[in-house]
């Protein structure tokens, strides 16, 4: 008999390669980030996080962060469009063919914004 976290990695371990780092003791989790309790607590860790870390913003203190990280990146990519535009001389490129990728990403909540904002790029 197995647990549903052990049988979410054996299922995953089937098509996809886990990296053992996630798979050790990370802040409160003996089993790491894959656990149903990391999935299951993410969201509310998040919000208090950021609560802790934007006090200004009370319980918005996580849109806060994150609205700082989408603005980051959004003015990262209006650079290098600008710059290839310059460089190419053409004023039609919408960053189409922009490839976004999200390194450390958790339980993907950075991710999901990312992909949601930004349809057309890769990953």
């Amino acid at each position: 008999d197995t647990t549903p976290s052990l049988q979410l990695q054996q299922q995953q371990q089937q098509h996809h390669v886990i990296p053992e780092y996630y798979r050790k003791s990370f802040h409160a989790y003996d089993d790491g980030n894959l656990c149903w309790d990391a999935a299951l607590e993410a969201e509310i860790a998040s919000a208090a996080v950021g609560a802790r870390n934007f006090p200004k913003y009370g319980v918005f203190g996580e849109n806060a962060f994150r609205d700082a990280f989408d603005n980051t990146v959004a003015s990262i990519l209006l650079q290098q469009q600008q710059q290839q535009q310059s460089n190419n001389n053409n004023s039609d490129d919408d960053g189409d063919g922009a490839i976004l990728v999200d390194l450390g990403c958790g339980v993907g909540t950075s991710t999901r914004r990312l992909a949601e904002q930004y349809p057309k790029a890769s990953s």
